[in-house]
């Protein structure tokens, strides 16, 4: 019973490194950082900058600051996050975002494979981010609208 233990705390270990290192790990000799690089230099709509929070998850944060809720970050120098509590607001990030007219695209680099991860028809009114998913698979827009708001601590 013990061995089994062991052997499954190990297999938890590696995989906690693969993912962890995968979000740093780059064996293609930095060409996917770089181009994360180069995406930070393309325009950005400076009315997406700063922290947003699911507007059906502000008040809930309000009653329990450890509550698990949907955090986007859009920083101006490019860098994206989600995040689902407080204290990873803070945490280093490697994704690049960029806007192209009423679309804002995420890219990443996971595990030294330079992707699309999320792309996303954007409107912004006041404090208000509303975004309607893209499917990678048909491009087809969703109805569904994510209602994000200003985040302010």
């Amino acid at each position: 019973m013990v061995k089994g233990n062991v052997m499954k705390s190990w297999i938890v270990l590696l995989l906690a490194l693969f993912v962890l290192g995968g979000c740093s790990f780059d064996p293609i000799d930095g060409k996917c950082k770089k181009k994360l690089e180069k995406l930070r230099q393309k325009p950005r709509d400076p009315r997406l900058f700063g922290v947003w929070i699911l507007e059906s998850d502000k008040d809930r944060l309000k009653e329990d600051k450890d509550a698990l809720v949907d955090f986007q970050v859009f920083r101006s120098d490019g860098h994206h996050r989600t995040a689902s509590i407080i204290l990873e607001l803070e945490r280093a990030v490697s994704n690049a975002w960029y806007t192209e007219k009423d679309t804002v695209f995420v890219r990443r680099c996971m595990s030294g494979n330079f992707q699309l991860f999320s792309k996303s028809i954007y409107k912004v009114n006041g404090d208000t981010l509303t975004l309607h998913t893209v499917s990678k698979r048909t491009g087809d827009v969703s109805k569904k609208a994510w209602v994000y708001v200003q985040y302010e601590e």
